[in-house]
């Protein structure tokens, strides 16, 4: 099964079933029903996938697209790959496991471990998702237009026009200054041509 491809069709018949828009309290109120579920039964995975499911509900509502997630999962992963546990043999089993916490760096710059590889594929995101902009922006558009050609959602496409603006390869015209009240309505356009 494809990640991304999943994440898209749970989207679309939650949206329609569902409505659009932020529900973060309603989903994390269906969440602890849910975890209650689990406690009585540990071993439905009906329940556990629930949760699942309501987490990724929750993921999009707030803002992020299927790739968003799929990626925030990989890096989540190599990120907990590359922190210090506490031996699980000497662990209570009725409490949380959780990371040794410690102030030291994650990984250094030239390390080859998950940090590294997690760093890496960030990059990779990202560098994809500015690109993909960036192709976009073939002639200036507003953020709606942008939304539409990129297929990205409202915040994740925010997030990388502000990065963009920050690195002066895009600028907004008219004089407006690119903030979340006039994002539709901002016409964006790259500061100069790039063959990509």
């Amino acid at each position: 099964m494809d990640l991304i491809d999943y994440v898209k069709r749970q989207i679309a018949w939650s949206k329609q079933t569902f409505g659009p828009g932020s529900r973060a309290q309603g989903v994390v109120d269906h969440i602890r029903k849910e975890l209650v579920e689990i406690e009585a039964d540990p071993q439905d995975l009906e329940e556990w996938v629930d949760v699942i499911i309501l987490a990724l509900d929750a993921a999009w509502r707030e803002g992020y697209d299927p790739g968003d997630i799929a990626f925030m999962l990989e890096y989540k992963l190599a990120k907990n790959k590359n922190r210090k546990w506490p031996d699980w043999r000497t662990a209570d089993t009725s409490k949380a496991i959780e990371h040794v916490r410690d102030n030291g760096p994650l990984a250094r710059a030239d390390d080859t471990g998950p940090a590294h590889e997690a760093a890496e594929f960030a990059k990779s995101r990202q560098n994809a998702l500015h690109t993909k902009v960036l192709q976009a922006l073939e002639t200036p558009a507003t953020a709606s237009e942008l939304m539409v050609r990129t297929g990205l959602h409202y915040n994740t496409l925010w997030r990388r026009l502000s990065e963009l603006k920050q690195m002066r390869l895009v600028r907004n015209t008219r004089g407006k200054r690119m903030n979340l009240r006039g994002f539709n309505e901002t016409i964006v356009e790259r500061v100069q041509v790039y063959a990509l």
